[in-house]
């Protein structure tokens, strides 16, 4: 069994969460939240020609036909910037894609002896945002943690995640081939409440993911479909009053054990491997509320993270027949 400790482990545990927590957040003027204002924009040119009874046919089309201008408008300016976004996450891929490459440089057609090592206890436990009240517990094959969480604040995007870090390294004198897996068991409840308006109805979204990220050195490798899954989905949507609305809530029981991996991770000697796993909640409120409930008897388990790592028989696990030109 492998356990987290060490000044050098905590060095590198928080030089990947300082680059995590500097990644850009969604702001204000992110093409979600630009569409939300002009839809609720929109919402408050209409509602006074509806409240008048007897509304105005071509005032309703002229807010429509502005509104669908304006749209168009935000549609083509996001277009460059989605493009930038876009390319970051193809130099992302590519980074995961050419670790994988130099594996199967190594290992590709060769026999080999799997070893299990057990990382039983988490590095540190995480919360974002951080504002956010949890219970952490870490402990050998015992790794949870306790969340309550409301919101009742129209949003147009936002997410919630509690998360795992197990960490990993290599004290051998050569690379290291491994694969990573683990099991995030969620147990608890979360809420979708739409509540109407005078004249519009509320909606609600929100769904719950789970994901097993890996940093190694300067590159993030979270491209492969065995490292997400889904837990959870609600959506609660209402009519206005005047047609009759009345309150919507949906509720889900989560009792979900999801099994994440993630292979071929090539790493070299004396490198720190860390390892993310999460539960993350998105969301978006137009007249309502959102509620996780993961205390009392609820919890946020991830019990261990197996490193399974890769060897030929024939062979010391040196990899120096790697060009060393083309380390990661």
């Amino acid at each position: 069994m492998t356990n987290a400790s060490g000044s050098d482990l905590q060095s590198a545990v928080s030089q990947i969460l300082e680059r995590e927590q500097s990644k850009p957040l969604p702001s204000p003027s992110s093409l979600d939240m630009r569409l939300w204002d002009l839809r609720r924009d929109l919402r408050k040119r209409l509602q006074p020609m509806f409240a008048e009874g007897a509304f105005d046919l071509n005032k309703v089309n002229e807010a429509l036909t502005h509104h669908h201008d304006d749209v168009t408008r935000i549609l083509e300016e996001q277009k460059a910037q989605a493009d930038t976004d876009f390319a970051a996450r193809i130099r992302q891929s590519r980074e995961s894609i050419e670790n994988s490459r130099r594996v199967y440089k190594y290992v590709g057609g060769k026999p080999l002896i799997i070893t299990p090592i057990a990382v039983d206890t988490a590095a540190t436990i995480w919360v974002s945002p951080l504002e956010v009240s949890m219970e952490p517990h870490r402990e050998a094959f015992n790794n949870w943690a306790k969340f309550l969480y409301g919101d009742n604040v129209d949003t147009a995007f936002k997410t919630v995640s509690i998360s795992f870090y197990f960490a990993w390294k290599n004290d051998s004198n050569y690379y290291a081939v491994i694969n990573a897996k683990t099991d995030l068991i969620s147990q608890g409840n979360c809420t979708a409440r739409a509540v109407p308006g005078t004249i519009f109805g509320g909606a609600v979204s929100l769904s719950l993911n789970a994901s097993l990220t890996v940093h190694i050195g300067a590159t993030t490798i979270n491209y492969y479909g065995s490292q997400t899954a889904s837990v959870a989905s609600l959506y609660a949507s209402t009519w206005g009053d005047i047609v009759g609305g009345d309150s919507q809530t949906k509720t889900q029981y989560v009792d979900r054990t999801s099994s994440l991996s993630c292979p071929n991770i090539l790493v070299k000697d004396g490198e720190w491997v860390l390892f993310q796993v999460s539960l993350t909640s998105t969301y978006w409120i137009d007249g309502g509320s959102v509620l996780l409930n993961f205390e009392g008897d609820y919890h946020v388990n991830c019990p261990v993270l197996t490193v399974e790592l890769l060897t030929s028989p024939t062979a010391t696990g040196n990899l120096s027949a790697i060009n060393p030109t083309i380390h990661p």
